[in-house]
């Protein structure tokens, strides 16, 4: 608030102070000064001792202008964070375009490659069974006494086991069927090799028993 004389008050002034007195405040600047002279002078005033308190106009017009910055300035501020984030959201669809274009290129290079499998989808490797009749002759070596009959039990899976593995090398395989779905990746026994041969040492050393042990009946 500042102090004006009566000749300093701005039209809007004149219209404040007449509002207070419940006066009429339309008219000219002329209009209203003569109307509120009359009023003051009615009151009893002196004019030209009497201090008007009003507000301050120039104060008045910086908070305008500083409510007109702030608009401005959010404004600003909302126009440069949406261009961000579509600068952003651009630069990342872009960014996904160019990793799929790659990983799409990796598997047109490597179309063998087979897809990741999971512990449901790997089926488990099939070894060949033992001959049938290894584990009872094996069994009837150990009870019997004699030692004849043990060589007559040593003798048979000798003979059996080289016989046994020849059949199964030889065996006709079946066509292997097409996988219904590319996810499922069937390992190969590859230690099948090493089954048999362990079968064939153990042939021998059955055959090296039995030209070590003396025939003669007991």
């Amino acid at each position: 608030m500042v102090s004006k004389m009566f000749d300093d008050l701005s039209l809007e002034n004149l219209k404040v102070e007449l509002g207070r007195r419940n006066l009429k405040t339309s008219g000219s600047k002329a209009e209203l000064q003569s109307r509120l002279r009359s009023a003051l002078e009615a009151d009893g005033e002196d004019l030209d001792s009497m201090e008007f308190l009003c507000e301050d106009e120039k104060a008045a017009v910086t908070m305008e202008f500083l409510a007109e910055l702030i608009c401005k300035i959010t404004d600003q501020c909302n126009e440069m964070s949406d261009k961000i984030r579509k600068e952003l959201s651009d630069k990342m669809t872009e960014q996904s375009k160019v990793m799929s274009e790659q990983i799409q290129g990796i598997n047109s290079v490597y179309p063998s490659f087979p897809p990741a499998c999971s512990r449901m989808n790997v089926k488990s490797v099939q070894y060949p069974p033992l001959p049938p009749l290894l584990l009872p002759l094996c069994l009837i070596t150990l009870m019997v006494r004699t030692e004849r009959m043990k060589k007559v039990f040593i003798t048979l899976p000798a003979l059996l086991l080289p016989l046994y593995s020849i059949l199964k090398v030889t065996e006709k395989r079946k066509p292997m069927e097409k996988a219904s779905s590319a996810s499922v990746w069937e390992p190969r026994p590859y230690n099948t090799t090493l089954y048999w041969l362990i079968l064939w040492m153990i042939a021998l050393l059955d055959l090296i028993s039995w030209k070590n042990t003396d025939l003669t009946l007991e």
